[in-house]
């Protein structure tokens, strides 16, 4: 769901373990609360996107009233600065944090872009792979055949000649 446009925000930038399909609307919430807490504003302030390429963790945070994004940035850098702060925030998601998040103070269009980005490049992934899997299964269709064609060949060959070979031999004892 992309954020409201051209609003001041705080980006905070995770990555983790894990698919994406992990990720449940439950889990997003916490990893939400855990956000909020650490940049010390409420979970209503945070909306929190996950895309893959590992697992992307958008926590953008829209300054309240009375919260400047210079303050929220830096009570993030505080508390979530570092991928030990993290898990530990993150705890009660289940999420593992595998490096440093990175926090910028920044605005919506921007992060939506970056989210809109790494689905992208995901999806091209995707089809990447799928374009792989469709040319081994083309290869496997057009070479099983000919593979089965020619040892029917071989026995339809090799049943002839033996055939014929009998013959001469009952032709040649018989003389």
């Amino acid at each position: 769901m992309p954020f409201p446009p051209n609003q001041e925000a705080v980006l905070v930038k995770l990555q983790a373990d894990g698919n994406v399909a992990d990720f449940t609307p439950a889990k997003i919430d916490q990893i939400a609360e855990g956000i909020a807490t650490g940049a010390g504003v409420n979970t209503s302030s945070v909306k929190v996107e996950v895309t893959a390429g590992s697992v992307n963790i958008y926590g953008t945070i829209i300054p309240p009233a009375g919260k400047t994004a210079a303050q929220i940035n830096t009570a993030v850098a505080n508390n979530l600065g570092t991928a030990a702060q993290a898990n530990s925030a993150l705890a009660d998601a289940g999420v593992t944090v595998t490096s440093a998040p990175t926090v910028e103070t920044t605005n919506t269009d921007t992060v939506n872009q970056a989210v809109a980005s790494d689905n992208s490049a995901w999806v091209d992934r995707q089809i990447g792979a799928s374009v792989a899997l469709g040319t081994g299964v083309l290869v496997a269709i057009i070479v099983v055949p000919i593979i089965v064609v020619g040892c029917l060949l071989s026995l339809i060959i090799y049943w002839w000649c033996c055939k014929n070979q009998r013959k001469l031999i009952v032709v040649n004892a018989s003389a």
